[in-house]
């Protein structure tokens, strides 16, 4: 049986150095949320002014620039091309609520995004990198899919396009107890090419404004709105929004601050891959999660494996980042549809089409309670999968 240090010590001959780098910096980042070491970001404050009152300040100083610079000439000269860039801020900053809503993450933000758009919100969305769908499927059910044709997001034809995969049962067990068999439980695959794309364009066409490569830097919550400020190739810029929409995950610097320091309540931690060499028969069920072994070191330790059509079947395992891969290695393959001849195989892992990969969750439940000073963010909120 492989031990976790004969693992780490063949990483290098398995794994690229940059999936390595990866890892290591995914377990420092955890270890040191687990033991609050981690530096509480400030991006958001508060204040008593409203943004009406900027307007009026900002007008006031826009009429005392005009004033003066019809004293010299050359004063005015000199600092024309400043004032213009002054007065465009300004502009900016006097428009209290620009936007109804702004949604800062766009993976999932989109979703929100596209529904308050068609509802004839005004809706700025906001995506530090380029808006687009990983090549490998997001399991849903149909039920859960479909809501997005109840919302006018997707027509009927659109949604049987985004759906890739389909299968029925899945199996849900536990060491020591009977299998379970669950009918329309994430049992859906759906392209997140093909839907986040589609999506993109019901939003734009809607009238929603996207930003790409585009970060949130911060913002300041007024009375009456949020300033926000936004970040781009080094340069700045500051809008205004009724409400602000946290959709950033459990990495948000908005939700780190919320949390100010607190520890998760648990965590779970995964690695996986894509196998394939799998028969027709194999792939009519999965699992959705099953585990023959009994709790260990505080830990339950489970798998999932859902039949897909694009990229080979993912198999994945919720363990720590990097230490205890062996782990997963040893006890996987002796429980899965014979997987051990195929997952044993680091090749296919590490093909373009099945990539190794690795992820983690930590769900903390007490912040509430554990940070009121949260609710005098009266205009920001958070969605999706971001724990607060």
């Amino acid at each position: 049986m492989m031990t976790a240090a004969d693992f780490s010590a063949d990483l290098e001959r398995y794994l690229s150095a940059e999936t390595i780098a990866n890892l290591r910096r995914a377990d420092r980042y955890w270890d040191d949320l687990r033991h609050g070491r981690l530096t509480i970001p400030q991006v958001i404050a508060t204040t008593d002014r409203t943004l009406a009152d900027l307007k009026d300040s900002t007008d006031s100083d826009s009429l005392k620039d005009s004033k003066s610079s019809k004293s010299s000439k050359d004063s005015r000269n000199s600092k024309g091309s400043k004032d213009s860039k002054s007065s465009q801020r300004s502009k900016q900053r006097s428009q209290p609520g620009g936007y109804d809503v702004t949604i800062c993450g766009g993976t999932l933000g989109i979703l929100l995004a596209a529904a308050l758009a068609k509802r004839g919100f005004s809706v700025l969305l906001l995506e530090r990198g380029t808006l687009r769908g990983r090549d490998q499927e997001w399991n849903i059910s149909r039920q859960e899919l479909h809501e997005l044709v109840e919302l006018d997001l997707l027509t009927e034809k659109q949604l049987e396009t985004a759906i890739v995969s389909e299968y029925n049962p899945a199996r849900v067990g536990f060491h020591g107890s009977p299998d379970i068999w669950v009918r329309d439980v994430l049992n859906v695959g759906v392209d997140p090419v093909y839907l986040l794309e589609t999506l993109k364009k019901r939003f734009l066409k809607a009238g929603g404004e996207l930003c790409e490569n585009v970060a949130f830097s911060g913002a300041i919550v007024h009375p009456d709105g949020v300033s926000v400020k936004l970040s781009a190739d080094g340069e700045e810029a500051t809008i205004e929004t009724r409400l602000l929409i946290d959709a950033m995950g459990h990495g948000s610097p908005i939700a780190a601050q919320a949390r100010q320091g607190a520890t998760p309540d648990s965590i779970c931690m995964v690695v996986g891959s894509c196998a394939t060499g799998f028969t027709a028969e194999q792939n009519q069920t999965g699992d959705l999660m099953v585990s023959n072994q009994p709790i260990a070191n505080h830990c339950q330790y489970f798998w999932e494996a859902f039949p897909p059509a694009m990229a080979g079947r993912p198999t994945c395992l919720p363990i720590s980042i990097r230490s205890l891969i062996a782990l997963a290695w040893n006890f996987l393959p002796l429980n899965i549809f014979g997987y051990c001849r195929i997952i044993k195989r680091f090749s296919s892992m590490t093909s373009k089409s099945n990539a190794f990969c690795s992820a983690s969750f930590p769900p903390i439940v007490t912040v509430p309670s554990a940070c009121p000073g949260i609710v005098s963010w009266r205009s920001v909120t958070a969605a999706a999968d971001n724990p607060r």
